[in-house]
């Protein structure tokens, strides 16, 4: 199905799946709830709803800290990776 036929079926605009599509946007309760009788299906087709956390929830106050300790050694996300 293009983006064009689920943005008809859904009632969504198209440039709104684009984004979900490309940039990782997520859309709201409602507009979930139209593209999933867009493309008719159900919520369980979409998502695994079994699935566990692999690691712990990390408090904002430690995602402080952490990322204060990263910048302290100069590492940062975008870093490249140091060459041995």
């Amino acid at each position: 199905m293009s983006r064009e036929e689920l943005a008809k079926f859904a009632g969504v605009d198209a440039r709104q799946i684009a984004n979900y599509e490309l940039y990782g946007a997520w859309p709201k309760p409602e507009t979930l709830v139209k593209l999933i009788g867009g493309l008719g299906v159900e919520i369980q087709d979409l998502f695994d709803f079994t699935e566990t956390r692999k690691r712990p929830l990390v408090s904002f106050q430690e995602r402080l800290v952490n990322r204060a300790q990263r910048s302290d050694r100069g590492v940062t996300r975008r870093s490249p990776p140091e060459q041995s």
